[in-house]
């Protein structure tokens, strides 16, 4: 069966709280979890920034097969320091 999860939004703060735009789309690295015997496989992903940049909008759809009441779904963002 197939789904598309509501959107994700997320905002860029600095250290005082104050919501500062992204310079630029993030990499994103994405892990579903769910029970045993719950099998997830994310057939698309994109991400926009929107908002004048303050907020990075992520769209996830995924196939998923058995039965689970829980999923948990983990955003890793990396900046261009992180890649190396």
């Amino acid at each position: 069966m197939g789904s598309s999860l509501p959107p994700f939004r997320i905002a860029c703060f600095d250290e005082y709280k104050n919501k500062i735009p992204f310079t630029s789309v993030p990499s994103l690295e994405v892990e579903l979890e769910a029970s045993p015997g719950f099998l997830i496989k994310i057939d698309k992903l994109e991400t926009n920034l929107i908002n004048d940049g303050l907020i990075l909008k992520i769209e996830v759809c995924c196939y998923f097969h058995g039965i689970s009441t829980d999923v948990m779904i983990i955003f890793k963002l990396m900046s261009s320091e992180d890649r190396y």
